[in-house]
């Protein structure tokens, strides 16, 4: 579904699979840690909250596409 009539079917699926990367983050997001519980707590301390978790969940993602020593001695430590 799109709102510009104007995309053919093909072009509408495209531009929604450009999203799909980030939908695992989200279900992650709010699943796994928490922001169902999140909505009770100000604006401010909200993004805040969210910045940092998302700089763990990135940090963890780029960690795992490299290929290194110093990355197998931190999955001895961590799943």
């Amino acid at each position: 579904m799109s709102t510009d009539t104007t995309l053919t079917a093909e072009q509408i699926v495209e531009s929604y699979s450009l999203r799909w990367s980030i939908e695992p983050m989200f279900n992650q997001l709010k699943q796994a840690w928490g922001m169902k519980e999140a909505w009770q707590q100000t604006r401010p301390t909200l993004h805040r909250w969210i910045h940092i978790t998302m700089t763990g969940y990135g940090l963890v993602q780029l960690l795992s596409c490299l290929n290194s020593q110093a990355v197998a001695v931190l999955y001895q430590h961590s799943p």
